[in-house]
């Protein structure tokens, strides 16, 4: 079992959890697999052969920018703030682990703090810099109670990363330089 990017729960590997994108976005069906039991119809996109939590982070990141060409403005929720972490920092980080023989409990995520918000202008911001996209999506910044999930969310779930960092001596990437890496490893 893993605990899923998107801070929903542990779920079996082969088993993608749903990022919170706005339930308007529609992505394009022509080349998507067919949705399972297990993979809501808002998040299809061709699952890489990597991870899980990859795969969501990349179809998060698709579905941002197909939204892009829309006319109308994503609606992101901007009042939960924790940082977006790639599972390539995550996977060095846990290499590191192996290799130093660590037991214990230990928190990990990329540097800096973000809310959904920030994380999808970012998205636009980067993906339209490295010619991903011909523009970014206009991101009208929502709160929680305008988009209801079953679970109540924190408005503020930083880890305190400090000793982990120190027990592995590996600094992290900030987040937005660990976007940037994704965006151009899903545009290639």
């Amino acid at each position: 079992m893993v605990y899923d990017w998107f801070n929903r729960g542990s779920v079996p590997p082969e088993t993608p959890a749903d990022p919170p994108v706005d339930p308007e976005v529609q992505p394009d069906q022509s080349s998507a697999p067919q949705p399972s039991a297990t993979q809501p119809a808002d998040v299809q996109a061709s699952e890489p052969e990597d991870d899980s939590l990859e795969w969501a982070r990349q179809a998060y990141a698709r579905l941002k920018a197909q939204k892009a060409e829309a006319a109308e403005p994503l609606r992101v929720v901007a009042d939960q703030v924790g940082c977006p972490t790639s599972t390539f920092g995550l996977a060095d980080a846990c290499w590191r682990l192996i290799e130093r023989q660590l037991g214990g409990v230990m928190h990990w995520s990329d540097a800096g703090a973000a809310s959904w918000y920030d994380f999808a202008v970012a998205i636009g911001e980067i993906a339209e810099a490295s010619g991903h996209l011909e523009r970014a999506a206009q991101v009208q910044p929502i709160g929680s109670a305008d988009y209801p999930t079953p679970a109540q969310r924190p408005a503020y779930s930083l880890l305190d990363c400090s000793s982990s960092r120190e027990l592995l001596g590996l600094m992290p990437k900030h987040w937005r330089q660990a976007l940037r890496e994704v965006i151009a490893d899903v545009g290639s």
